[in-house]
C-alpha cells in the first residue's frame, strides 16, 4: 500500500506542478462513519490545524486520497467556509448526511467555485466503520461546474459473481409481505457489519413518533434516516409495521445507491424514482402502489448488491455537481 501510494503521490505532484496546484493539507489517518466523519487536518500543527486558506488567485480545492482497503467503502465529504461561517455543501440531496455530499470514492474529488482568500475546512466520513486514508488537499484554479451533470444511467454491474445472504437473518416465504422496518434492516445489511460504534447517530428532535428505543430495527432506521435514505410517511410517523410497497422499496434502494439526486432530477416522487428504478433494473414497471412480496424484494436486493453506485466527482459552490457511475463501488465489493 505504502509503495503504491508513494507512486501515486509522485505522479500527482508532477501533474500538480503542471497545473499550478499548491499543497494545502495531508489526508492521513483513520476516518470514521457519518454523519460528521473526521476533519482533514495537519497532525503536525495544534492550532487551526484543519484550516485551508486559498490564495487570491485560487478558486478550487482538489482532494485526492487512497484507502488502505481499496473499493471497500464509499465516503461522504463536507466543506465549511470558515470566513463566511457556512457549509458550502449544505444540500437536500437524498442519500447524503446533513451538510455532506457524495458518495465519493478513492481518487480525486473537486470543490469548485470557491473564493480566493477564504478559509475552508474539509471533513470526510465513511458510510460505516473506520478506514485508513492517505492523500492530500491541493489548491487550484479550475472552471466550476455550471450545471449538474449525470451520466447516461444504466444497470451497470460491478463485483459480479459475489454472493451474500441478503435476508439479514429474517425469515420470509416467497409471498410474505415485508414491513417498512424490515426493509430498513435489509438495506442496512447490504453494508458490512458494524465493527465498532464510533459516532452515534443523534437527532435534535427525533423524527418518528412511532419508532421507540429498544425496537429491533431502530438502529437501521436511524442510520438510513441520517443518510436521508428514508424520510418517513408524513406527520412525524414512519409506520414501521406497515408493509412496504414496490414504489417505496425502489425509492429506498435508489437513495442507498446514490441515485437520489438523479431521481429527483427526473421528477422526484414517485415518477422520477420509478423511472430511475426501471433504468437500474430494480423495477418491472408494474403496480407501483401494490404491496411488495418477499420474492419482489429479494430480487431488488440481489440487483442492488452488484449495481454500481452513482458517485460524485465535483461539487461547485451553489449546488451544481458532476456524477459518474463507479463500477468499483458496489455493495458486493464492500464485503
Amino acid at each position: 500500500m505504502k509503495k503504491i501510494f508513494a507512486a501515486i503521490i509522485s505522479s500527482v505532484l508532477l501533474f500538480s506542478s503542471a497545473q499550478a496546484e499548491t499543497l494545502k493539507l495531508p489526508v492521513e489517518g483513520e476516518f470514521h462513519n457519518q454523519p460528521a466523519g473526521n476533519l482533514v487536518r495537519d497532525k503536525n500543527k495544534t492550532i487551526q490545524s484543519g484550516e485551508i486558506i486559498l490564495s487570491s488567485d485560487e478558486n478550487a480545492l482538489v482532494v485526492r486520497f487512497e484507502a488502505e482497503k481499496a473499493n471497500k467503502m464509499e465516503y461522504f465529504i463536507s466543506l465549511y467556509d470558515n470566513t463566511e461561517e457556512r457549509y458550502v455543501t449544505s444540500n437536500e440531496i437524498p442519500g447524503c448526511p446533513v451538510n455532506m455530499v457524495g458518495p465519493i470514492s478513492e481518487g480525486e474529488f473537486k470543490f469548485t467555485g470557491l473564493k480566493g482568500g477564504n478559509s475552508y475546512s474539509v471533513r470526510i466520513a465513511t458510510a460505516i466503520n473506520y478506514f485508513q486514508l492517505e492523500g492530500a488537499v491541493y489548491g487550484a484554479t479550475l472552471e466550476p461546474a455550471k450545471d449538474t451533470v449525470y451520466p447516461a444511467v444504466g444497470a451497470l454491474v460491478g463485483g459480479a459473481g459475489k454472493t451474500k445472504d441478503l435476508s439479514a437473518g429474517l425469515r420470509f416465504n416467497s409471498d410474505d409481505t415485508v414491513s417498512r422496518a424490515n426493509m430498513c434492516v435489509l438495506i442496512r445489511n447490504l453494508l458490512p457489519p458494524l465493527e465498532k460504534a464510533v459516532q452515534a447517530i443523534s437527532f435534535k428532535e427525533y423524527p418518528f413518533s412511532d419508532v421507540f428505543s429498544g425496537d429491533y430495527a431502530k438502529n437501521s432506521i436511524d442510520e438510513l434516516c441520517a443518510l436521508k435514505v428514508i424520510n418517513g410517511a408524513g406527520n412525524g410517523k414512519f409506520l414501521p409495521d406497515s408493509p412496504v410497497t414496490k414504489a417505496a422499496a425502489v425509492k429506498m434502494l435508489i437513495c442507498s445507491l446514490g441515485y437520489g439526486g438523479y431521481a429527483e432530477s427526473l421528477g422526484g416522487w414517485p415518477e422520477g424514482y420509478l423511472t430511475c428504478g426501471r433504468e437500474l433494473g430494480l423495477y418491472d414497471g408494474e403496480a407501483p402502489d401494490s404491496i411488495a412480496a418477499w420474492q419482489d424484494i429479494n430480487k431488488m436486493l440481489s440487483q442492488t448488491y452488484s449495481l454500481s453506485h452513482l458517485c460524485m466527482s465535483e461539487y461547485a459552490d451553489g449546488g451544481k455537481a458532476v456524477y459518474y457511475q463507479n463500477s468499483n463501488v458496489t455493495y458486493a465489493n464492500m464485503q
